[in-house]
Order: C-alpha cells, then sequence, then structure tokens
C-alpha cells in the first residue's frame, strides 16, 4: 500500500497502514491516525467533502469542540480541515 503524503489509509475496510510520517511526528498523532482510520473501516464515509472520520478523533477527547467553528489549533492532533 502506498501512501504518499496521507498519515495512514484503509483499504477494502479490511487493512489499516499507518505511515512513517505519522510516527515521527508522535504519538498522539499515532493515535488520532488510527481511530481515524478505524472509523473508515467501520463505516464512515470517504472523500473529498466527508469529515466523519475525524469527527471520530473529535469524539474521542483528542481535540476541542471550539476548533469547528474557530480553526486548528496546532496543540491537538484533531484537525477540522482534514476530509477524506
Amino acid at each position: 500500500m502506498k501512501l504518499g503524503t496521507d498519515l495512514g489509509q484503509t483499504t477494502m475496510f479490511t487493512e489499516i497502514a499507518i505511515a512513517p510520517k505519522a510516527f515521527r511526528i508522535g504519538r498522539w498523532t499515532v493515535l488520532a491516525t488510527l481511530i481515524h482510520e478505524l472509523a473508515h473501516s467501520d463505516g464512515a464515509a470517504w472523500g473529498r467533502d466527508s469529515a466523519e472520520a475525524e469527527l471520530a478523533v473529535l469524539a474521542c477527547g483528542l481535540g476541542r469542540k471550539s476548533e469547528q467553528t474557530q480553526g486548528d489549533d496546532p496543540y491537538t492532533p484533531y484537525n477540522p480541515r482534514l476530509r477524506g
């Protein structure tokens, strides 16, 4: 599985890959990436218009709800702009 610039990827709802980039950033990014990819394997929508999987990261307490309206807090692994 080629990850390119992504932090992680899910294929066919059965395989999850976490890229070396996530590990270089740190353990909280690895955890957020795993939660995001597990959300996809559980049925969260894919694509450029969907933020469902990233909302799972927020629901797990890895971000602030205020980030949805006020913008990204660089000190949390949740990214409200992340789609896909």
